[in-house]
């Protein structure tokens, strides 16, 4: 079995740097000096909008230039950092050579405020805007546009609104209507954010996919915001459930590979030590209709291993070795995940008990330099 594995990891590697088209070849040649090169935009510059490059196996930009996605996860950054913290984040990120900030828009609760105490919704209702809230967030997305990044942009975690039901009402916010409530917020998200151009839209929220109406009613809504009518005018994907207890990795093929809403998929290998996931890119990249594929969320850097710190933590070469992987698979990126950032951890807060740094402490880890 291990042999039959190395070879399909070696035949993924042969042929998606000899076989398939020149992009990736760069974008791996490019690795080691992206923080210096092609990966940095000016801030005075455009962002190019990204879409599917014409092999189905990377992103690109819209003048045909290849695009590899050097992510990191930054879920709580709308709601835990002030302005100054923000702009020590991110100008740490663009420093590093970071180009796409993965994050949620609004907190894991309607009832959680952001760091100056406004709720993005009255009373819950997505239909009633905070516009308090929404101005600081327009604070932060223009931060990111500014230094020449492009944000994934979660616009509400599917675990705790859409999917999950634990008997609170603001769990079940998006099930009170399946049509029109995730159509009007989307609609606002797509419009309030019309003119950016470095936005990628990911749905879903660590949860394999069961509301495809609410889904499809959400990307309707942000697309017809936009001002477009069908779905390819949007970069659009998936974040689905972790691997961690579900090995060996958790893809959004398996459930929504066909949406057309769908541009690509996310895998989540997850926190779990044995988790191989260039397994699960091997069968996303077998599928058709092709369409690339993503390691979106791997291991975190000094995150407990299954979320216990009794079991060891992950260092810097174990996100190497789960990085390398998924790129030399076929991987059209890699998106990086640190203990303490990825909960944007801070003193006073307490959203998370499987954090042993704050962020600002998480920000020099050894793997996010390289």
């Amino acid at each position: 079995m291990l042999l039959k594995n190395n070879r399909l990891l070696i035949y993924r590697c042969l042929f998606s740097v000899f076989g398939l088209t020149s992009w990736l070849l760069v974008t791996i040649s490019l690795m080691p000096c992206c923080a210096q090169s092609r990966l940095r935009i000016e801030a005075t510059e455009e962002i190019r909008p990204l879409r599917v490059h014409e092999s189905n196996r990377g992103l690109e930009t819209i003048e045909g230039n290849p695009f590899f996605w050097l992510g990191d996860t930054a879920w709580n950054l709308f709601s835990n950092l002030d302005s100054t913290e923000v702009e020590k984040y991110l100008d740490d990120r663009k420093a590093k050579g970071f180009n796409v900030i993965q994050t949620q828009i609004i907190p894991w609760k309607l009832n959680r405020a952001n760091v100056y105490g406004s709720l993005p919704f009255e009373d819950g209702n997505l239909n009633r805007t905070n516009e308090a809230y929404w101005l600081y967030s327009d604070y932060i997305m223009k931060s990111i546009r500014d230094r020449g990044m492009y944000v994934a942009l979660i616009p509400i975690w599917a675990r705790a609104y859409i999917e999950t039901i634990r008997g609170d009402a603001e769990d079940k916010v998006f099930l009170q209507d399946s049509i029109q409530l995730p159509y009007n917020y989307g609609h606002f998200l797509g419009e309030r954010y019309k003119s950016y151009t470095n936005i990628i839209w990911v749905l879903g929220g660590d949860e394999w996919g069961t509301k495809d109406t609410v889904y499809h009613q959400l990307a309707k809504g942000i697309v017809n915001g936009r001002g477009h009518s069908d779905f390819g005018r949007e970069l659009m994907t998936y974040h689905p459930q972790g691997g961690t207890f579900r090995p060996p990795a958790t893809s959004s093929s398996e459930f929504y590979h066909h949406k057309e809403w769908l541009d690509f998929n996310m895998i989540q290998s997850g926190h779990r030590m044995g988790n191989r996931n260039f397994e699960t890119i091997a069968k996303d990249y077998d599928l058709t209709p092709q369409k690339p594929t993503l390691e979106a969320e791997a291991c975190y850097e000094k995150h407990p291993q299954k979320h216990k710190f009794e079991f060891g933590i992950f260092e810097a070469w174990h996100v190497r070795r789960r990085a390398y992987w998924a790129v030399l698979a076929g991987s059209l990126g890699y998106t990086y995940g640190a203990n303490g950032i990825w909960q944007m951890s801070k003193k006073g807060l307490d959203d998370d008990n499987k954090f042993n740094y704050y962020w600002h402490e998480a920000l020099g880890f050894q793997g996010a330099g390289e």
